[in-house]
């Protein structure tokens, strides 16, 4: 089933993003305004396409 298999890949991605993220946050070189917000952005737009993607899914 090409879900399951997507949705591993995207569980996988978002451990990697938390990481990442939790990474540049506590590195030494700090992270801009502008950047945090385009990241913000960016998340958000993602979570919108799975809102869309589950409200699909509930008919």
């Amino acid at each position: 089933m090409p879900f399951g298999t997507a949705m591993s890949r995207l569980k996988a991605a978002l451990d990697e993003l938390d990481r990442n993220v939790r990474s540049d946050l506590k590195g030494k070189t700090s992270v801009s305004a502008q950047d945090k917000r385009n990241m913000r952005s960016d998340i958000e737009k993602c979570m919108q396409q799975l809102d869309e993607l589950r409200t699909m899914l509930a008919g």
